[in-house]
């Protein structure tokens, strides 16, 4: 599938945004890289420590009315449980994963610290109230999870990360990632990019343009596959569940990440997927 092709996909998928902002990522700097480098175990020139990223934002009004439609789906009953469990950022894996492929945590960066706080709880019990019957048992339910969950992370590089989680308000389908850096941004969902001095006005464009110069080397030859990772990876995107939940709770506290790789960040580089 080519970048054009992923633009026009409506349901284009998260590996298919890890492409897309992966390109995004190489044509917003605009770095001149040897041909045998790839996205993964090239480091982009850091020229000023100002990046945000916005992680996942919800799914959208369907899952919203999955969570108390369902009496018997697995999936619905154990994610509105948490929501009466827990206060914090519940679900950050699919929107970081790809957050720390961009910026090469674990690989020459970490995240160093978190900020998170939530709204007050209202969405869930608001859908309760205007399509749940009274003798339903989901009213002994206590929905505690704010309808949306913001937490700053700083990376040891001076890197930002704002991730976001919001499965409890009706809106349309929206992924809500950002990348932004000293020469552009780019933003999905739909995918368009704008770069610091392009021809014509200061609107988005497509990533077609760009696609042939910095679409990444292992997807150019192999395809669509999943992006590399390994356990550090794994414990270090799910570790916001509960650092979150520990920062709202301390009346939004900056609560520092642990270090699975135990310092071996500074000397890890791109991941042998990426050079084969």
């Amino acid at each position: 599938m080519s970048p054009a092709d992923s633009i026009d996909d409506l349901s284009s998928s998260r590996r298919q945004f890890l492409q897309l902002g992966s390109l995004a990522a190489g044509a917003t700097v605009l770095a001149a890289a040897p041909a045998t480098a790839t996205v993964i175990n090239t480091p982009f020139p850091r020229l000023s420590p100002k990046m945000g990223i916005i992680g996942t934002g919800g799914r959208g009004t369907e899952l919203l009315k999955n969570f108390l439609g369902a009496d018997t789906e697995v999936k619905a009953l154990w994610r509105r449980a948490v929501h009466t469990q827990r206060n914090g950022n519940l679900y950050p894996t699919h929107g970081l994963g790809p957050v720390a492929n961009y910026l090469g945590i674990n690989r020459g960066d970490r995240f160093d610290y978190l900020v998170s706080m939530s709204t007050p709880a209202r969405g869930l019990a608001a859908y309760r109230v205007a399509d749940i019957p009274r003798n339903d048992p989901k009213w002994s339910e206590n929905y505690i999870d704010g309808d949306m969950n913001t937490s700053l992370i700083k990376t040891a590089n001076g890197l930002t990360v704002n991730l976001q989680h919001d499965v409890s308000n009706p809106h349309p389908y929206d992924r809500l990632n950002t990348i932004a850096g000293t020469r552009g941004v780019f933003k999905d969902y739909r995918p368009r990019l704008y770069l610091d001095g392009q021809p014509g006005e200061e609107e988005y464009t497509t990533l077609d343009s760009y696609a042939k110069k910095f679409q990444h080397p292992l997807w150019q030859r192999e395809g669509e596959i999943a992006p590399d990772l390994d356990v550090y990876d794994a414990a270090t995107w799910s570790a916001p569940a509960p650092l979150s939940r520990q920062s709202v709770g301390q009346g939004s506290a900056p609560i520092p990440f642990p270090d699975f790789t135990r310092g071996c960040w500074k000397e890890r580089k791109g991941s042998p997927i990426g050079k084969a």
